[in-house]
Parts: C-alpha cells; sequence; structure tokens
C-alpha cells in the first residue's frame, strides 16, 4: 500500500508544522509533521481538514489536533488509528453515519450465513460503542445499555441520542 499526499494546501500544512513547533518549544520534526499532516488531509480513508478553521483556531484546539495527528498517524498506511478524528475536519461523521457504514461494511465482509454476518455487524457496533465509551474516561465502562443508564444524568443530549441509535441498530 502506497500512502497517499494532498498536496492542496501544502503551504498550510508546512505552517501549521511550524506552529506545532513553537508550541511544542521546538521539539518535533517539521518534515515528518509535515508529511503526517499531508497524509492525514481527505486521503488514505481520513477526513478532509478544514483549513479556515484550522488556521485561525485557538491553541488548543490546534494543538489538540495536530498533536492527535502526529500521534495517531501509521505511517505505513496514512491512516490516522485509535478512533483519532480532528475536531476541524469537513462533513465529520455523524454517529447515524458511522453505523451505516458499519453495517454496509458488515455486508461486504461476506455473506458467508445470516449468522456470521449478524456477528460481523454486532462486532462493528461493539467498536463503535467502545468508541462512545472512551470519549468519557471520567465514566465507567459497561456494556452500552447498561452504560447508558447507569450516566443518563451525566450524558449530554448527544451522547444518549448516539448511544441509543447504535443500541437501536443492533435491533435492525
Amino acid at each position: 500500500m502506497t500512502i497517499e499526499f494532498n498536496y492542496t494546501h501544502d503551504d498550510d500544512a508546512i505552517a501549521a508544522a511550524h506552529r506545532f513547533n513553537a508550541l511544542a518549544d521546538g521539539t518535533c520534526d517539521i518534515t515528518t509533521l509535515t508529511m503526517d499532516i499531508l497524509a492525514a488531509d481527505g486521503v488514505n480513508g481520513n477526513m478532509p481538514l478544514d483549513w479556515d478553521r484550522l488556521n485561525i483556531a485557538s491553541d488548543a484546539t490546534f494543538a489538540h489536533d495536530i498533536a492527535g495527528i502526529r500521534r495517531h498517524m501509521d505511517r505505513v498506511t496514512g491512516i490516522l488509528g485509535g478512533c483519532f478524528v480532528p475536531r476541524l475536519t469537513l462533513n465529520l461523521p455523524t454517529m447515524q453515519d458511522k453505523i451505516a457504514a458499519a453495517i454496509d461494511a458488515a455486508h461486504s465482509a461476506g455473506m458467508i450465513s445470516e449468522r456470521v454476518h449478524k456477528e460481523e455487524m454486532q462486532s462493528r457496533l461493539d467498536a463503535l460503542a467502545q468508541e462512545l465509551m472512551a470519549t468519557r474516561p471520567d465514566l465507567a465502562e459497561m456494556s452500552l445499555d447498561e452504560w447508558l443508564v447507569e450516566h443518563m444524568d451525566s450524558l449530554s443530549q448527544s451522547e444518549r441520542a448516539d448511544a441509543s441509535a447504535i443500541i437501536a441498530a443492533y435491533f435492525t
């Protein structure tokens, strides 16, 4: 597999690498970080970065996105791992999009039997449930339905809706 690089915003990527390096007290390799950013910008299965917002983002938001790219970039595949998606991307997928993609991927994984398909779909939905719960390390992890009930008062409306959508997808 060859890593793709998006050179459409190469000047922005270079500037971002220098800005991040300044925030990191000069501890970054500018070239490697620039390549990571170019590989994370709308190629290799990654969401495109929203350069208009990233260029004017607060240092905290900017550092979150660039540090996340730096930390989670798989330099063999160009894919951002660890379920990391920068905050400032275009067309950030909703939980409904992720559920639909998981169901579609389960279909394409091979329809050997209905049982195998159901197991594949549940596995992919389990991964989404884990991803959702991982966004709240302050809350104890458990099965998603128990997590939703146990932490109902601590969850945002969006988190409750996402958890409910995942649970509903198990029964489709």
